[in-house]
């Protein structure tokens, strides 16, 4: 069996990637210019960026006047990002 498309056979269990999880927005104290990160690179200018891309499986974060939107990658899903997004914020 080859790959089908979003879901494929991984010993024996099939493995559902979708193509792009929506990203989740949470508050934080911020009143700067919207601030986009794609990468640790990208991330490195702030705080609350560089943290949130410490934890494994962050692809996107958009940082903006109280807000920061995070989308995990399309292999993590948020059950498994979601608390550890919630430290990193809290740590900053």
């Amino acid at each position: 069996m080859g790959w089908r498309g979003p879901s494929r056979r991984l010993g024996g269990l099939p493995l559902h990637s979708p193509a792009s999880l929506p990203p989740r927005g949470f508050k934080v104290a911020y009143g700067g210019p919207r601030i986009v990160a794609e990468s640790p690179e990208m991330a490195a200018s702030d705080a609350t960026l560089a943290a949130l891309f410490r934890v494994p499986g962050v692809a996107e974060a958009i940082l903006e006047a109280g807000w920061v939107w995070v989308r995990p990658g399309r292999l993590f899903p948020w059950d498994d990002v979601e608390d550890s997004v919630r430290w990193a914020l809290q740590s900053t």
